[in-house]
């Protein structure tokens, strides 16, 4: 193929030369045709994507490379190139139409995942695990319903008035013991 065609009348050139016959090159163009069509009207990825500007599409290359789902030596080097790559990871992939639209959700979980991240990480606040037995989780499940709060919130405020009467508390008596 002439490198100086565009890329569309190479495309055109490589299955006008191909060496099959007409009904072959017609169903081959049948079936890009009836792929593309599919892929131009899936509109979810391109809507999610472009709410977030490129922030959520480096997020999906990220998510695409840790998967080792990324084929092809390009690689995004700017805000507008990453959107066009991981567009391009999926097309260039041999993953049906549900398992690309199963990876896009993955990735949509994440970007949800990571964003409350993000915003516990503001607020300064951390996740904690840790056993406690069924009655105590009981109390606490009814405490919270009594008082109308989330778990952790009640969790929060019984260790805030718990430390702040052991402080002061422990102040004062050495305010007062003081000769």
């Amino acid at each position: 193929m002439p490198a100086q065609l565009p890329l569309k009348d190479r495309l055109i050139a490589a299955i006008d030369t191909a060496d099959t016959d007409l009904h072959l090159k017609r169903a081959t163009i049948a079936q890009l045709r009836g792929e593309w069509s599919t892929l131009l009207g899936d509109k979810s990825w391109g809507i999610w994507c472009q709410e977030g500007k490129a922030e959520k599409a480096w997020f999906a290359w990220a998510w695409l490379n840790r998967q080792k789902m990324v084929w092809g030596p390009k690689a995004p080097t700017s805000n507008n190139d990453v959107y066009t790559c991981v567009l391009s990871a999926f097309d260039c992939s041999n993953y049906t139409t549900k398992e690309k639209a199963y990876f896009l959700e993955k990735i949509k979980r994440g970007w949800s995942q990571h964003k409350y991240q993000e915003k516990q990480k503001k607020q300064g606040k951390k996740q904690y695990n840790f056993s406690l037995e069924k009655a105590t989780n009981d109390k606490i499940d009814r405490l919270s319903e009594d008082l109308g709060l989330h778990r952790n919130q009640l969790i929060q405020l019984l260790v805030e008035r718990e430390f702040e009467e052991r402080h002061y508390s422990s102040k004062a008596r050495l305010i007062t013991q003081a000769p």
